[in-house]
């Protein structure tokens, strides 16, 4: 059976943002940025590909804003060649849902009336590829 993939679903898992009321300064923006992938347990067809943000101000690394944000695709994909699915929610599956994270959060730091955050340009292959092994109970 060919792989074919269906349909695309995007869900915010998580948007907060919490004002650490720094002065006015120079900061570095140091995001740590998680991608998991895995089947989705209510469909059979469904997988998951979520891409995670969290920024924190620490004393190595004053950053004026606390922010997490979560963004997760749900790819319907039909076939049952596991390495061709495995490949595409690795690569392109990263690739269609990281955009809509960063949109996430330069919209919330604009929306929250101070200078936006825009994340850095990621790809996919500065990730360590993990083979589809996590069970994921709801869609996220």
């Amino acid at each position: 059976m060919e792989t074919e993939f269906n349909s695309f679903t995007l869900i915010v898992n998580e948007a907060s943002i919490k004002n650490n009321n720094l002065p006015a300064g120079e900061f570095k923006l140091n995001p740590q940025i998680e991608k998991r992938i895995g089947k989705v347990n209510s469909s059979e067809n469904a997988y998951a590909v979520e891409v995670r943000v969290e920024i924190y101000n620490t004393s190595e690394n004053p950053f004026p804003v606390d922010l997490v944000a979560s963004v997760s695709g749900i790819f319907n994909i039909f076939g049952d060649n596991t390495e061709e699915i495995n490949n595409f929610l690795q690569i392109q599956g990263f690739q269609m849902v990281f955009p809509y994270l960063r949109s996430l959060v330069s919209n919330m730091t604009a929306n929250a009336m101070m200078p936006p955050i825009f994340l850095p340009i990621v790809f996919a292959n500065q990730f360590e590829e993990k083979p589809i092994t996590e069970q994921f109970e709801k869609p996220f």
